[in-house]
């Protein structure tokens, strides 16, 4: 019985529907791939829409295309985008499509011109910019041929409507509750202010490094409760947590305004990455960024150093021979691209002779708050399978920069049981038992190439592969055991339609529709039955969705279950071994299985 399922990210791509009047044509011609990305790059895109490299060459025909198709439609131009294989265009004279198919694209028949929309969007701008209360946004969708106004309530979107005067015409609402606001970035050594409670001062300091929820600082910066903003005089957020007392450390949790991200800034317009927090040695070189001096660089002198000022006494502490101004402290200390420690204390500021100053920790201030790291490390992707034949599911990871597999044959924390080397950057990983052994076994799914490489086999030292072509493309791979036999088999998922296609050895394809745009398709054998049926992870609201059966006919489905949060990656598997299988989800922030029990405990542990 199959005992796997890959875990995908959630998908987000653009459906093109057809409506009346609407003319499809033959599909364009789209330029082959293009591999020389950045793999962390590549990682996000296959998390976030399920893409490859391939994307970039087919978004860059449509842009290259479409001045010239402007200037060629003249007045019936009606707009163009990408949909999932291609570009379309609108065009308000059907005779004119063959000028858009001899460009690659494809035509559809619209009522109103890109020209008649930025007309209606530019009455709109005009309104707008002195009664748009309640409205949020609006501008052209050439999608649906009209201008789409986002607004908290209807009324008030009627109400821009109505004052641009454009009642009637190409005008869509969508009422969204939902405000924006502005995002700032959170970097190491950007300059923050700390507004002391009952009294007229602040404290002038530097960020250290982003967590999940905010930033680490200098603690003697810093007092719990109180208020900080930003380099650009923005409420920022709170100090959640700081101590003095043997420790300089500090935690500040920021506003929906604020985006922790992984870098500190050198100072001369650009930034560092932050890939994680491993302690570099004594004798290593290391560059601190701060809001006053900048960046500047040294060595590390001393770990486990004892800082003591006038006021205070700092223990296990890093000393350096960087130099420090004021306003610095908090600043971060970064050894190539692993953060080091917050800055404490200087003895000579830039410019004078023997530099030296001391740093807290940053793997000490993690721990102390259970603060997890914000890493431009590409994530790790989770699958779930029976790697030893022993009749339970357990978990596995996949670094897609690394082209590894990780496997671990207990639902615990700590190494991996088995390590191996397989696929590039931008392939989705599966697993499953191909050959019915009761062993579950890797395997890759290559969209560039639309085809599966499944090992034959966990042992590095083997490298027997199986390749199975698909000549389809945008699809997202599915694997299970379709017929009862023990051998699972593949699938594939379209998502701009959510039609599923389970390819059975010796008997027909089965085509499902179930979902919709967005779903995480996986398999389970949620009944018990010895046969795996779709199930589907929906990211809006992290709820499953699982079919009772692979019956295109049947839509029956399991009570709908809400588990895992957004950017959760969805697995599932047989935990106990009953030969039921349930969900789960990995969440890389924090790097830690959640596993969903039958009896509704949950089982987390972490790994990766």
């Amino acid at each position: 019985m199959s005992q796997i399922r890959g875990a995908l990210a959630a998908v987000t791509a653009i459906m093109l529907v057809a409506g009346p009047g609407s003319a499809a044509f033959a599909d364009p011609v789209v330029p082959p791939p293009d591999a020389s990305y950045d793999p962390a790059m590549l990682a996000a895109l296959k998390r976030d829409l399920n893409l490859d490299s391939s994307v970039f060459a087919r978004d860059r025909h449509a842009a290259d295309a479409e001045p010239g198709l402007r200037t060629s439609l003249g007045a019936a131009f009606g707009g163009l985008w990408i949909d999932g294989e291609g570009f379309t265009v609108g065009v308000t004279d059907a005779g004119l499509a063959g000028t858009v198919r001899a460009a690659g694209g494809r035509a559809r028949v619209v009522a109103h011109s890109a020209a008649e929309l930025d007309r209606v969007k530019a009455a709109l701008d005009r309104a707008g910019a002195g009664r748009a209360q309640g409205v949020t946004g609006w501008g052209v969708d050439p999608r649906t041929n009209s201008v789409l106004v986002t607004a908290v309530t209807a009324d008030a979107a009627t109400d821009l409507v109505a004052a641009a005067g454009v009642t009637g015409g190409p005008v869509r609402v969508e009422v969204d509750a939902r405000k924006p606001t502005p995002t700032y970035p959170v970097r190491g050594g950007d300059h923050y202010l700390d507004w002391i409670a009952n009294s007229n001062s602040v404290g002038v300091c530097s960020v250290g490094f982003s967590v999940i929820g905010g930033f680490v600082t200098a603690g003697h910066c810093t007092h719990t409760g109180e208020m900080t903003t930003g380099y650009n005089d923005v409420d920022q957020g709170v100090v959640r947590a700081s101590v003095t007392s043997g420790t300089d450390a500090s935690w500040v949790q920021t506003n929906a305004m604020w985006t922790p991200q992984a870098l500190v800034n050198n100072h001369n317009g650009g930034t560092v990455a932050v890939t994680g927090s491993q302690d570099a040695a004594v004798g290593a070189a290391v560059c601190r960024s701060g809001r006053t001096s900048g960046w500047h660089c040294g060595k590390i002198l001393s770990r486990g150093y004892t800082t003591r000022t006038d006021d205070y006494t700092w223990n296990n502490q890093i000393k350096t021979d960087v130099c420090a101004n004021g306003g610095d402290s908090g600043g971060a200390l970064v050894a190539g691209t692993q953060g080091q420690g917050t800055t404490s204390a200087s003895w000579a500021e830039c410019g004078q002779d023997d530099p030296a100053s001391s740093y807290q920790p940053l793997s000490q201030i993690l721990d102390m708050y259970g603060l997890t790291l914000v890493t431009s490390a590409p994530p790790q992707v989770p699958l779930a399978g029976d790697w030893n034949g022993d009749g339970k599911d357990t978990i596995a990871i996949w670094r897609p920069n690394e082209h590894k597999f990780y496997l671990r044959n207990s639902l615990s924390s700590g190494g991996a049981d088995v390590t191996l080397t397989f696929g590039q950057a931008d392939d989705v990983p599966v697993a499953g038992d191909w050959n019915g052994d009761g062993v579950d076994t890797v395997g890759v799914w290559r969209p560039s190439e639309n085809a599966f490489y499944l090992r034959a086999t966990n042992d590095p030292a083997n490298g027997a592969t199986t390749t199975l072509d698909l000549a389809d493309t945008n699809q997202l791979p599915l694997i299970g055991d379709w017929t009862g036999d023990g051998k699972d088999d593949v699938g594939r998922s379209r998502y701009s339609n959510h039609q599923h296609y389970l390819y059975r050895s010796g008997q027909t394809t089965i085509e499902i529709n179930f979902g919709q745009l967005g779903d995480v398709p996986l398999s389970g054998d949620w009944d018990k039955n010895g046969v795996d049926s779709i199930g589907l992870f929906r990211p809006g609201n992290n709820t499953w969705y699982r079919k009772y059966n692979n019956d295109p006919a049947d839509s029956g489905t399991h009570t709908p279950l809400a588990f895992g949060q957004m950017r959760d990656l969805p697995i599932a598997g047989d935990w106990n071994g009953d030969g039921m299988d349930t969900v789960g989800v990995y969440r890389n922030t924090n790097k830690t299985f959640y596993l969903y029990n039958e009896s509704g405990s949950t089982t987390q542990f972490v790994y990766g």
